[in-house]
């Protein structure tokens, strides 16, 4: 028989993620208007045109953030839109990585001295991780965050699924699933 308890849980905790994110993206929208000027080609005649979108600051005063992409859903980045993700084999009860040597290189861990959260994250989340190379780690829910060296720019999320094993952080059905490949 299959305990479907801590996938339950996972998605209960995913609810609150969004629900949180969803109200503070409703709450918290940044406007910014632009004013372009715009050629008509038949009459050669200016015409100034204004828009207003709203956006989330580029400057953000959180640490981490949590940030939507189409095919990807919710998930994690850091101050400045660098993805984060978790790797499906570290052991998220004991809240341990199994990341090191050259996989440490490729998948850079996430720390930061302190955090600063939206809606929806709570510090208590967040655990530094044991690491026998003395590199400082936190942890989401045991999960220890990492970056992917192969991500070229904010938002990029490459790492997602390699090697069915990495996934970006808030993914967590994905995770739960029974493949044990490791990279």
């Amino acid at each position: 028989m299959v305990d479907f308890r801590p996938v339950a849980a996972v998605f209960g905790v995913l609810t609150v993620i969004f629900a949180g994110a969803a109200g503070y993206f409703a709450t918290n929208p940044t406007i910014m208007t632009s004013t372009q000027p715009a050629i008509t080609v038949t009459s050669m005649v200016t015409q100034t045109t204004t828009s207003t979108v709203a956006s989330v600051s580029a400057t953000s005063p959180f640490t981490v953030k949590l940030e939507y992409k189409h095919g990807v859903g919710f998930y994690m980045t850091n101050a400045t839109g660098w993805t984060l993700y978790l790797r499906k084999s570290d052991n998220q009860s004991a809240g341990t990585s199994t990341c090191t040597g050259g996989c440490i290189a490729a998948w850079p861990a996430f720390y930061a001295s302190s955090l600063t959260l939206p809606p929806g994250l709570d510090q208590n989340d967040f655990k530094l991780v044991p690491r026998a190379d003395g590199i400082k780690q936190l942890a989401y829910y045991g999960w220890p965050l990492y970056y992917y060296v192969k991500d070229n720019a904010p938002g990029d999320t490459v790492g997602q699924g390699a090697g069915s094993v990495w996934f970006v952080c808030c993914s967590l059905a994905a995770v739960t699933s029974t493949t044990t490949t490791t990279t």
